[in-house]
């Protein structure tokens, strides 16, 4: 169990832990197309067992990077260029405490892909955490986003991996 502190400098209330209700796999672009919606598409990591959706304070932000996945032929030429952003809405509070992730999203913005090559990205969220004290919970939000371009003779795959934080800051362990 954590605590969350409240004002005044008492309790506010006993959280089980950091959770994601939302959506945890989906695809983004598929067969060259994005595919992604960001009203259905999204995850989050809130307290466990409470009704996120009334119970938090709104968040700051959203904080977002932008990142590109690209390919090349043989001879230098781009066969694929997608560039997506992806959002977070962070530093949502529990009865006054705490820094929670209420949403998180992918957008793509440019995806261009040449001829004979065919691109499919998936987004993957795990087991968001606490990555605060007991006393001041940071939701921690690891996500992973595969891309894969294919031709009939290749296959490149690259995946990101990020941590999103409650407090707006992330990470990236690829990439």
């Amino acid at each position: 169990m954590t605590e969350v502190p409240g004002g005044g400098g008492g309790v506010a209330a006993t959280i089980s832990g950091v959770t994601n209700a939302l959506r945890s796999d989906w695809a983004v672009v598929r067969d060259n197309v994005p595919v992604v919606n960001a009203v259905s598409d999204q995850a989050h990591a809130v307290p466990a067992d409470v009704d996120w959706t009334s119970a938090l304070s709104q968040g700051a932000g959203p904080n977002y990077l932008t990142f590109w996945f690209r390919t090349f032929h043989p001879q230098g030429v781009p066969a694929a260029a997608v560039r997506m952003r992806l959002y977070w809405v962070y530093g949502a509070c529990y009865r006054g405490g705490g820094a929670f992730i209420p949403n998180a999203w992918l957008d793509v913005l440019d995806c261009e892909v040449a001829e004979g090559n065919t691109v499919n990205i998936d987004l993957t969220v795990y087991q968001p955490e606490n990555r605060g004290t007991e006393t001041a919970p940071n939701a921690y939000l690891p996500i992973s986003i595969r891309c894969e371009d294919a031709t009939a003779v290749s296959t490149i795959v690259e995946t990101r991996v990020f941590a999103l934080y409650g407090t707006g800051h992330y990470e990236e362990y690829s990439g």
